[in-house]
């Protein structure tokens, strides 16, 4: 007798996406049968239906009664949750660690995937560093990220590396349970403990469900289109599939769920054994295989095969009526004229001597449609470390027609030869680069930001050639005050290696707490090579305009934007783009006079005084 065919019972939310299906699961782990459950479902491996039917879901289950004031039967389970403050800071500091985390990652990770997940809306961290710069200010103690906060931490960096579908599953799980839970939450310690203050941590530029929303379909068009649910069934097929044969595979999946449950289990939000969290994602994906390798229905679906006949027959019959029409003596092939025309955009507009430097890009990785006859202009912001490059380019971003894509020649395999360098600055320039600056809006000016000392200088002509050929702008930025940019340098190497805002390193800050932590080293400076090293920076910079002098350029201090804004739209004029006010959410670190930034400055003043470098030691702007 032939073996019946069996078919999979689908799981529940699959049929609507990644998201659904991965809600379904985290919502069985607190709830059965529509009930609140106290007590923990009995396991999936217990029973080999579990997972397809609830309904037969073993449970030892109490149900709450009354209002949650504690009048229970002595249990334990009615007991009064009252949050502390020490409690709530320290959440505070390890979630502010873990969406630092989630956003540096999607900002600077080359994954394309992570590209559509970036200035999503939901962004936590700027609002978490001004609740914890409140704290502070009230002389409540900040502590230092706990150690399940930092293990989690890594263990999102290195999925982050290694399995991106996991990690976007993370980030999604991540911001989810903060809106949907995190309302609860606030609520709770505001009545409580803050006295009705509600923190930046809950809120929201906008409806916090829509932003949420937005995330959602993305990361299921990325499920449909990239097969990102398959990546996942994939990943976990691997182990899950081997776990009959090696129990200590078995081990590697129960420390993938515990790393998760210690990064968020505080006693603050689960002060109950019972209510500790579970990994939604490794517990959806193990009911999901064992759904898979389990018995199915028995019953064989009679109509779903009527209908595979029926469209079977249907298609047998087209296709033989096309054959005929083939075969036929009468049969006259007929060919369709179709022309192409390419239209070249319309740049009457255009000044003469401005059209060398309009371009019209025409990417390979996507279509510009309307946008394909808005004119973009090229350009490259040529500086040093530590001249205020990063806050150059953040302004500029903030225009919305500007796209500039940050350090693309940090890594030397781009900077190798002249050959190199041109082909990374054609992708660049043809639009085909992406980068959390990428914008969406119809570009007026693409470009980067590009240190001397990263290949500039010792492929000076073949770069200076390819500017000319194809019209890009050169704008140097760089500091008068060369000695402040030798503090911010020393101070920056020691953050390097000691990292003392929290175990991490920033080159830039956000918040001024975090301004005011980095500002607290003093550098001692090298006295006896100081008039050497000041005289290098500046010769490095004069040859450098000098070597470009050929090509359509401008030169820019920091000191000049910092004091007078309206530098900024001569920048502008000079991209020739529309005026727009420019921001940025950086926070200057070094401020205030030298002498209280630097431990010898007594002997930094003896040195320079009658030099020509005199000037640096006077305080020359305020920011």
């Amino acid at each position: 007798m032939k073996k019946r065919k069996r078919y999979r019972k689908p799981y529940p939310g699959e049929n609507k996406g990644i998201t659904e299906e991965m809600r379904f699961v985290a919502m069985k782990l607190r709830n059965i049968k529509g009930k609140h459950t106290h007590k923990t479902v009995k396991s999936d491996d217990d029973d080999d239906d579990s997972c397809q039917d609830s309904e037969n879901d073993s449970v030892s289950e109490k149900e709450e009664e009354g209002n949650g004031d504690g009048d229970g039967d002595g249990d334990g389970d009615g007991d009064i949750w009252i949050p502390s403050m020490e409690g709530f800071v320290k959440y505070l500091v390890d979630s502010k660690l873990v969406f630092d985390t989630l956003e540096q990652i999607v900002d600077k990770s080359d994954d394309v995937s992570y590209t559509y997940f970036r200035k999503t809306g939901l962004e936590r961290s700027e609002g978490l560093a001004k609740d914890l710069e409140w704290f502070s200010q009230r002389n409540i103690e900040i502590p230092e990220p706990s150690t399940p906060g930092t293990s989690y931490v890594k263990y999102l960096e290195e999925l982050a590396e290694d399995n991106a579908p996991l990690f976007l599953s993370h980030f999604y799980n991540i911001y989810f349970s903060h809106i949907a839970g995190g309302q609860v939450i606030s609520r709770k310690v505001s009545d409580k403990i803050l006295q009705g203050r509600e923190l930046e941590f809950y809120r929201w530029d906008g409806d916090a469900q829509e932003l949420l929303k937005g995330v959602r379909e993305k990361l299921n068009m990325l499920g449909e289109q990239f097969g990102l649910h398959l990546l996942l069934v994939s990943t976990a097929l691997f182990d899950l599939h081997r776990l009959r044969q090696l129990p200590q595979l078995e081990i590697r999946l129960e420390h993938d769920v515990r790393t998760f449950r210690e990064a968020y289990q505080t006693r603050f939000l689960f002060p109950r054994k019972d209510l500790e969290p579970k990994e939604p994602l490794l517990y959806g994906l193990k009911s999901f295989m064992d759904a898979l390798v389990t018995k199915g229905p028995k019953k064989s679906p009679l109509l779903l095969r009527l209908v595979v006949v029926a469209f079977a027959m249907v298609c047998g019959v087209y296709i033989c009526s096309i054959c005929i029409k083939q075969i036929s003596p009468h049969t006259t092939a007929k060919f369709l004229n179709i022309r192409i025309f390419d239209q070249p955009c319309n740049s009457s507009n255009v000044e003469e001597w401005e059209k060398p430097y309009v371009h019209y890009p025409k990417p390979e990785t996507f279509s510009r449609e309307e946008c394909a006859c808005n004119p973009v202009r090229f350009f490259a912001i040529f500086s040093m470390q530590r001249s205020g490059s990063g806050w150059f380019e953040t302004l500029l971003n903030s225009h919305i027609n500007v796209s500039s894509n940050g350090e693309i020649f940090g890594k030397k395999a781009r900077r190798a030869s002249v050959s190199a360098i041109t082909q990374t600055l054609d992708r660049v320039y043809n639009l085909d680069w992406f980068s959390s600056a990428s914008k969406n809006e119809c570009n007026a000016a693409v470009g980067f930001k590009w240190m001397l000392n990263q290949g500039v200088m010792e492929h000076h002509e073949g770069i200076a050639e390819y500017f000319k050929q194809n019209g890009v702008h050169a704008i140097f930025l760089f500091r008068r005050n060369l000695l402040r940019r030798m503090i911010s340098v020393l101070a920056n190497s020691y953050d390097k290696s000691n990292k003392p805002l929290n175990g991490t390193h920033k080159s830039h800050v956000h918040s001024s707490m975090e301004a005011e932590v980095l500002a607290k080293y003093r550098p001692t400076i090298n006295a006896t090579t100081l008039i050497a090293e000041l005289k290098h920076v500046d010769d490095r910079a004069t040859r450098a305009i000098d070597y470009f002098k050929s090509t359509r350029h401008t030169v820019v201090y920091y000191e000049d934007v910092v004091g007078n804004r309206t530098k900024l739209k001569e920048v502008q004029d000079f991209l020739r783009l529309p005026y727009r006010e420019l921001t940025s959410r950086q926070v200057k670190i070094h401020s205030g006079h030298l002498s209280k930034q630097v431990q010898n400055w007594d002997e930094i003043h003896k040195v320079l005084k009658g030099t020509q470098y005199e000037s640096f030691l006077h305080l020359d702007y305020q920011r």
